[in-house]
């Protein structure tokens, strides 16, 4: 059986001319080929290690003042009065909360305390009537035996010349003298009782005064949240934005969980985590660009304040497990804002994410796009 055979290709002019040169270009192209992957690895490397002394990047967040707006009770949410990102002056109605059950209990607490502070007042009454009765007593008994005192006192007087002269005997004399002695005793036991019965007039009327003082306090607390348990305002108490928004009417919140919360007006700053093994490059004044999703453009930025601790990457700001972030150590850099316009800082939002691209060199003139990696 016979085979077929393909037909051979037509060799072109320049295989003809360069046939002897072939085998030694295909060798040159093969060591051109191991040549140049090897100078491509290599300037990777070096890039990637310029890069590294060129900047020093971080992950971070923006820092501002913020006041958190909740209730000093369980609560239920009436009504909010303000939307995210609306502005508000100091005093103004941001929410109104109720708690029907704990307006429930304050009223019956109200109501058992104010038994108790009425029994109270009557109590004192009776027992200040009693105690200043009791001190009356002392004091008559007091001023009997100073009665007695005295007139055994002159008894003595009148016979002691007849004892001198022998005329009574000395067991009269003994027993004149004994009366005399005991009814001094006596005297001296009337004015202590006396003194006795007083202090202890003045200090139950003084516990009775504290326990009525304390009764009245309570019942005014009690009051006072009988009065914002059924409809308590929530009042701003700074100006700015409304940033925190979350909660909704009727939802239930615990006491002092926050419904709403105030940015204050002003530029805010920027948390920088910055690599501990980097820190040694990082100096106070130096200056950076923070990037923002929201912004279309760098903010300029300088250190402000170096930090004196170590620690974790606050877990809002990591990115990847791989990346291990869980290991590594940073240190929270603040970096000021300058000369943000009043609509730009408005914008900046406390805990937004960014970036952080410190100018190791700002002589060197170094465009930041070749820096910018982000």
């Amino acid at each position: 059986m016979l085979r077929q055979t393909q037909p051979s290709r037509p060799v072109s002019v320049w295989q003809q001319r360069l046939g002897p040169l072939l085998p030694h270009l295909r060798r040159f192209y093969g060591w051109v080929k191991r040549w140049l992957f090897v100078i491509l690895i290599t300037l990777f490397v070096g890039w990637v290690t310029l890069m590294d002394e060129l900047r020093v990047v971080a992950l971070g967040a923006i820092d501002a003042s913020v006041v958190r707006v909740a209730a000093a009770f369980p609560a239920q949410i009436q009504s909010v009065a303000v939307t995210c990102d609306a502005r508000v002056e100091a005093g103004m109605v941001l929410a109104v909360v109720r708690n029907e059950i704990m307006l429930q209990q304050y009223r019956t607490d109200f109501a058992r305390v104010e038994a108790e502070f009425n029994q109270a007042r009557s109590a004192y009454d009776a027992r200040v009537a009693a105690v200043d009765e009791s001190a009356s007593a002392a004091q008559h008994e007091h001023r009997a035996a100073i009665k007695v005192r005295e007139n055994v006192g002159l008894l003595r007087s009148a016979m002691e010349p007849l004892w001198q002269k022998r005329q009574i005997t000395l067991t009269e004399w003994l027993e004149i003298d004994n009366s005399w002695l005991k009814a001094t005793s006596t005297e001296a036991a009337a004015e202590a009782n006396v003194r006795s019965r007083q202090a202890e007039a003045r200090k139950t009327r003084l516990e009775m005064q504290e326990q009525i003082a304390g009764l009245q306090a309570r019942l005014t607390e009690i009051g006072k949240l009988v009065e914002i348990s059924g409809h308590h305002e929530l009042l701003a108490e700074t100006s700015g934005v409304i940033t925190g928004c979350e909660r909704r009417p009727g939802e239930v919140v615990a006491s002092g969980e926050p419904i709403l919360e105030i940015q204050q007006s002003g530029t805010p700053s920027v948390i920088a985590y910055v690599a501990a093994s980097d820190m040694d490059r990082v100096q106070a004044g130096m200056a950076g660009l923070v990037y923002l999703a929201t912004e279309p453009e760098p903010l300029s930025a300088r250190v402000e304040k170096l930090p004196v601790q170590v620690g974790r990457l606050p877990g809002r700001l990591k990115r990847y497990f791989w990346q291990g972030q869980e290991w590594q150590q940073y240190a929270p850099v603040r970096l000021a804002l300058g000369g943000l316009p009043a609509d730009t800082a408005a914008r900046l939002r406390n805990n937004e994410r960014v970036d952080i691209l410190f100018e190791m060199y700002p002589r060197l003139h170094i465009p930041v796009s070749i820096l910018n990696v982000f």
